[in-house]
């Protein structure tokens, strides 16, 4: 049959092994639910840069669709009026210059949300090292001190089978 102070030093050394085993579980965990987390908004920040791409193309080109129709649409009442010169000129000048000035447009509000997608990602980055910088992570400090937890009920163990038996 076991003596009770080795009953007792078994359980603290199986108690401080399993604690700081489920520190560094949880640890793990932890970063893992970080990473998953970080991806998975990366991949919706990816996949809302695609839209953007999209959305910007269909826009370019329907600018230039317009513009083309709407340049088309002054020649061809300009010719069937019989009406020429420098102010037909103007007119299709002015068309061209809006097409142009609504393209550009839409290239400066498809670059400003490009960038507001990459501040965003940084900011995710930002986050998850802040995240994971607040983890409490098991080191050689926690691995060190479960030893020394253990060395001493160890130690403890033994001055009481010492007591126990009559001397120190």
């Amino acid at each position: 049959m076991c003596e009770p102070a080795l009953i007792s030093a078994g359980l603290s050394i199986a108690g401080t092994a399993l604690g700081v085993n489920a520190q560094a579980r949880a640890a793990s965990a932890q970063n893992e639910a970080i990473n998953k987390a970080t991806v998975d908004n990366y991949s919706a920040l990816n996949r809302q840069g695609v839209e953007d791409r999209e959305n910007a193309s269909v826009e370019q080109t329907k600018i230039k669709n317009d513009t083309e129709s709407r340049t088309a649409s002054a020649r061809a009442a300009a010719a069937g009026a019989e009406v020429g010169g420098l102010s037909v000129d103007a007119l299709l000048l002015d068309l061209a210059g809006k097409g142009l000035e609504a393209g550009t447009t839409s290239d400066i509000n498809y670059t400003r949300s490009a960038q507001a997608r990459a501040d965003q990602a940084e900011a995710l980055r930002r986050g998850a090292v802040s995240q994971k910088a607040a983890i409490r992570d098991v080191g050689v400090a926690e691995y060190l001190g479960a030893g020394l937890q253990i060395a001493n009920t160890g130690l403890n163990y033994v001055n009481k089978r010492k007591a126990a038996r009559g001397g120190i």
